[in-house]
């Protein structure tokens, strides 16, 4: 990958988080023209927009340990030792924005299988959001994932997109990510 493909996924990557934020801010507008027929105010807009943040959820699963070993994230023991025993860490988001181990499986499908858990234990409304699978070079698994929440949970908005560069070199070839609205982060 070269330095111009990894502006451009940057750039993709930005532009995808723009039209998330877009997404609530569109429907907030809405709400406000449906119910009450008034306009929004700046700090309307404002306390709506940090409400939401703190809504939103991101849950990765991890799949090459030798990206957070390199990172500096775990040591060089534990990413031989988990990788020969197929350890794939679990990530999410915390309230103050920082991403955090939440937990470790042993076996990708079962790591997949604790994040969609996630993602129904904490969702909101699924059937009428937009959930978004973020994938580092594996569209396919994050495609069939997709398939998946629409086949179990009738989720049937859902935008996959590869994550951006930057972080891409944090996460390891491999990484799949929900991001949805739920009842906290």
């Amino acid at each position: 990958m070269n330095i111009e493909s990894s502006k451009l996924d940057t750039i993709k990557h930005i532009e995808t988080v723009r039209k998330y934020i877009k997404i609530f801010t569109d429907n907030l507008t809405q709400r406000g023209i449906d119910h009450d027929k008034t306009k929004l105010e700046p700090p309307e807009v404002e306390d709506f927009a940090n409400d939401i943040k703190m809504k939103i959820c991101h849950w990765v699963v991890v799949d090459d340990l030798y990206h957070l070993q390199r990172g500096g994230r775990i040591g060089k023991t534990a990413a031989v030792v988990g990788s020969m025993m197929n350890i794939k860490p679990i990530i999410k988001m915390d309230s103050n924005g920082k991403l955090i181990l939440f937990g470790k499986s042993r076996g990708r499908q079962k790591a997949i299988d604790v994040i969609v858990s996630k993602l129904v234990e904490f969702g909101e409304n699924l059937e009428s959001q937009t959930i978004y699978i973020c994938h580092t070079g594996c569209e396919e698994e994050a495609e069939k994932l997709s398939e998946r929440l629409f086949n179990e949970f009738s989720i049937k908005n859902t935008v996959i997109v590869p994550i951006g560069a930057t972080i891409s070199s944090h996460l390891g070839t491999g990484a799949l990510a929900l991001i949805f609205l739920g009842k906290e982060r």
